[in-house]
């Protein structure tokens, strides 16, 4: 029946000017102008340049190093959970007895 006030909220985000940001900037401009490239055209270039790096140095290589060594693992950790429940079934008479007594 009664309404509380809420808390009001207060997003602000700052503007920060770095000079040498906006210097850089203005020569890679400068530069593409005078080579007469655009600067969707440099983009693209990188893009294509990354693109092609990863695949020479062999990012699938990695993934499946990465893959192999978790597949490794989890055999390792069923190995040893299969090793310990073997131990505890087989000993599983000679645990109820001490128990019991």
């Amino acid at each position: 029946m009664i309404k509380l006030p809420k808390h009001k909220r207060f997003e602000f985000t700052p503007r920060v000017f770095d000079e040498d940001k906006e210097r850089f900037e203005k020569r890679k401009k400068n530069i593409a102008d005078e080579l007469g490239i655009s600067q969707n055209d440099i983009s693209k270039k990188r893009e294509i340049n990354f693109r092609a790096n990863l695949k020479d140095k062999g990012v699938s290589a990695y993934r499946s190093n990465a893959t192999v060594f978790a597949n490794l693992r989890l055999l390792v950790i069923l190995g040893i959970l299969l090793i310990g429940f073997y131990f505890i079934f087989n000993n599983l008479d000679g645990m109820i007895t001490a128990l019991t007594k």
